[in-house]
């Protein structure tokens, strides 16, 4: 049997994850788990593209540009099915529901070891960035300004 993945988890402490896997009783996975500090912008391109899935499961969410971003970098994405996550997204992520840990176990597993799964999802989310861009956002823009 294969080593597990390392879970990366950014910009959180030692004491709060503690706290966590204490109160999940799953101390035995710290070992499995690498905590980073702040990663600076320039640096996560490359980070997103040696990560085996990008799971972003946020309880509220704006716009994503996260999400986003993976997708440019050829990662596959989990990402809630809630806020504007959906519609950002599209079909180019598997959505979850954020409050259900089995939901997102399953769907990491799915991803992680479902023939052709990452594939189609790292395919359409190189399809759905070419629907953000500043130029497009701009024109946009220009339009509403126009309108009023």
């Amino acid at each position: 049997m294969a080593d597990p993945l390392p879970l990366v988890i950014a910009d959180i402490n030692e004491t709060f994850l503690q706290t966590v896997l204490e109160k999940t009783d799953t101390r035995s996975l710290r070992n499995n788990i690498v905590l980073t500090d702040y990663i600076l912008n320039s640096d996560l391109p490359s980070i997103y593209a040696g990560a085996s899935l990008f799971l972003y499961p946020s309880l509220r969410e704006s716009f994503g540009i996260p999400v986003l971003e993976s997708m440019a970098s050829g990662t596959p994405v989990i990402t809630s099915n809630n806020s504007a996550l959906p519609e950002v997204a599209g079909a180019a992520a598997a959505l979850v529901d954020a409050n259900s840990e089995k939901n997102i176990g399953e769907t990491m597993v799915q991803v992680l070891t479902e023939y052709g799964k990452a594939t189609e999802l790292i395919n359409k989310g190189y399809e759905r960035i070419k629907d953000f861009s500043w130029s497009i956002s701009a024109d946009k823009l220009l339009t509403i300004y126009k309108a009023i």
